[in-house]
C-alpha cells in the first residue's frame, strides 16, 4: 500500500512540473506572438486614432473625388461604422481620364466597393517580393502586390499607406482600379446578347459552369441576336415534340438548351489560334476539333474571370453538338432493359482480345428450347431528336466465351412514335442477319428517321419510347450451325445528314 502511495504523491510532482513548463513556454509563445500581430498591423508605430476612415478621407484634399462617390452611394456610413476595412483610396488625378457620371449610382457604387475590402491589410507582413489576392467588397480579386520598387494595388503604386484609423487601414492610391465584369455580368453589358441573356437570367449562372464565379476562368463563344436567330431556326426540327408535351414550349426550351449547351469552355482563351491543331473539351463535355475555328469572325471581351467572343455565326456543326452519336452500353440496365426467356448478365471483356465498347457485353443466355418461345433482349434508347440515324448493334463473337465459335442468327424489331403520334409495336427492321463467331461484328440494322425527339430526364425514364429487341432466331435444332446465345456489346444511333 505504501508503494502505491508513492507513486501516486510522484505523479502529481511530475504532472505538477510538465504543467509549470507548459505554462511558461505559453507565456513566451503569447508574447512572441503579440509582437509580430502588433508589428503587423502597426507596422508604422503610431497609435491608433479615434478617427474613422470616413473621416480620414474627408479631411484629405487629393481624395475629394472618392469622398463624394463614399457620400452618394451611402459607404461614408460603413466606412464610420465599427467594423474593420482597408481602403484603397483613389486621388483625383486617378479618374482624369475617364468622365464619371455622377447620377449612375451603381457605376459609383462599382468603383467603391472595388477599392474596399474587409479587415486589415497593412503592409507589414510581406516578404522582399510577395503577393496578396484581396476579396473586394465588389466581389473581385484584387492584386495587393510588394516588388523591389515598393507596394501596388491593381497595379497601382501607392502615394501613402498605413493610415490607421480606428476601424481600418487606409492606404491612398496613384490610380483607380476600373471595376471588371465577370462572365455572367456581362452578358447584360455587352451589346447584341439580349437572346443569350433572355435564356440564361431566369436559370441563373451555374447551368454550363458557374460563370459567376471569379475564382474559376471560363471563356464563353456566343451568338448575337443574328446568330442567336439563325441557330435557332435550324436547331429546332430536331426537337419537334409530340403535342402532350406541350410540344410548343417543350421544343423552344430544347432548342434553346442546344445553342448554348457548347458555348463554355473552363479555360481563358484570349488568342485562339494558339490553340491551332487541339481537340478541345467544353463544359458539357463534347469534343471539338480543329478548335480555332469557333472562334473565326468573333469578337473578344475580356472579363474578369475569362474572356467571352461575340460571334455573328456559331461555327459547331449539328453531329458534335445538338446531333451526336447515341451509344447505349448493352451492359446498361438503368433505362429499363428488358428480356424474355432469357438470363442477360454482363462480363467483362479484358484478355479476350475483343475490343468491346466500355470493356464489357452482356451475354443473352437462352432458357428454352421451343420454337413457340421468342428470346429477346430489349434496349429503351433516350434521347433522340426527331432526326436520320444510321441503327448498328454491336455483337461480340461465341469466341469470346464458347468453345464452338458459331456464328449467330437474330432479327431486330423497334418500338417508337410515328408521325401520327402513336405507338408502332414490334416493327420489323431486319431479319435473319448473321453475326460473326469469329470477330467483333457491328450489324447496320437500318436507316430511320424519328419524327419525334424523345428528350428525356431523370425522373421520366419511363417515357422512353424508342426501343430496340434483338432476337435469336435461330432453333435448337440449328445449335451445330449457329450459337443460340447472344453476345451483345453496344447499340449505336448513328446521326445522318
Amino acid at each position: 500500500m505504501p508503494v502505491k502511495k508513492s507513486k501516486t504523491i510522484m505523479n502529481i510532482f511530475y504532472k505538477k512540473r510538465l504543467f509549470i513548463v507548459l505554462s511558461a513556454l505559453a507565456l513566451v509563445w503569447s508574447s512572441c506572438v503579440n509582437d509580430v500581430w502588433q508589428q503587423h498591423y502597426d507596422n508604422t508605430g503610431t497609435t491608433l486614432s479615434n478617427q474613422s476612415l470616413t473621416d480620414f478621407i474627408k479631411n484629405r484634399s487629393d481624395l475629394t473625388d472618392f469622398k463624394r462617390m463614399l457620400e452618394l452611394t451611402g459607404y461614408d456610413s460603413v466606412l464610420n461604422a465599427d467594423q474593420t476595412y482597408t481602403v484603397w483610396a483613389p486621388v483625383n488625378s486617378a479618374f482624369d481620364q475617364i468622365t464619371i457620371d455622377w447620377s449612375n449610382k451603381t457605376s459609383l457604387s462599382e468603383i467603391v466597393r472595388n477599392h474596399i475590402a474587409r479587415f486589415n491589410y497593412p503592409t507589414a507582413g510581406f516578404n522582399t517580393a510577395s503577393l496578396k489576392k484581396v476579396n473586394m467588397l465588389s466581389g473581385k480579386i484584387v492584386s495587393f502586390d510588394k516588388d523591389i520598387t515598393g507596394f501596388t494595388f491593381g497595379s497601382f503604386t501607392m502615394d501613402t499607406t498605413n493610415i490607421l484609423a480606428r476601424n481600418g487601414i487606409l492606404h491612398v492610391l496613384n490610380g483607380f482600379v476600373p471595376y471588371a465584369s465577370n462572365i455572367w455580368e456581362s452578358l447584360n453589358r455587352i451589346a447584341g446578347l439580349d437572346s443569350v441573356n433572355a435564356y440564361l437570367s431566369p436559370l441563373g449562372s451555374i447551368p454550363f459552369g458557374d460563370i459567376n464565379n471569379e475564382d474559376s476562368v471560363y471563356t464563353a463563344i456566343l451568338p448575337n441576336n443574328q446568330a442567336w436567330i439563325r441557330s435557332y431556326n435550324t436547331i429546332m426540327p430536331y426537337f419537334n415534340c409530340l403535342p402532350a408535351d406541350s410540344s410548343t414550349a417543350k421544343q423552344r426550351r430544347l432548342t434553346q438548351n442546344a445553342i448554348m449547351q457548347d458555348a463554355f469552355f473552363k479555360f481563358s482563351i484570349s488568342d485562339p489560334s494558339l490553340y491551332t491543331g487541339y481537340s478541345i473539351y467544353n463544359t458539357s463535355n463534347h469534343l471539338f476539333t480543329n478548335f480555332p475555328r469557333l472562334f473565326e469572325g468573333a469578337t473578344s471581351h475580356k472579363a474578369s474571370n475569362g474572356y467571352i467572343w461575340v460571334s455573328d455565326s456559331l461555327r459547331n456543326t449539328a453531329t458534335e453538338s445538338w446531333h451526336r452519336e447515341i451509344r447505349m452500353e448493352a451492359e446498361n440496365s438503368s433505362y429499363g432493359r428488358s428480356s424474355q426467356n432469357a438470363n442477360v448478365y454482363w462480363r467483362s471483356s479484358e484478355g479476350t482480345g475483343f475490343p468491346c465498347s466500355n470493356n464489357r457485353y452482356v451475354v443473352v443466355f437462352p432458357l428454352t428450347t421451343s420454337t413457340l418461345q421468342q428470346v429477346f433482349v430489349t434496349f429503351p434508347i433516350p434521347n433522340t431528336l426527331s432526326a436520320k440515324y444510321n441503327i448498328y448493334c454491336q455483337f461480340a463473337p461465341s469466341a469470346i466465351s464458347e468453345i464452338k465459335k458459331l456464328p449467330g442468327l437474330v432479327s431486330f424489331f423497334l418500338d417508337y412514335t410515328n408521325s401520327a403520334g402513336t405507338k408502332l409495336l414490334s416493327q420489323t427492321l431486319a431479319t435473319n442477319v448473321l453475326t460473326s463467331g469469329t470477330e467483333m461484328s457491328k450489324v447496320f440494322v437500318k436507316e430511320m428517321t424519328f419524327p419525334f425527339c424523345n428528350i428525356i430526364t431523370g425522373e421520366n425514364n419511363g417515357d422512353i419510347s424508342v426501343k430496340l429487341k434483338v432476337q435469336t432466331v435461330a432453333k435448337e435444332s440449328q445449335s451445330t450451325i449457329y450459337c443460340r446465345t447472344l453476345f451483345i456489346d453496344c447499340i449505336i444511333l448513328e446521326p445522318v445528314n
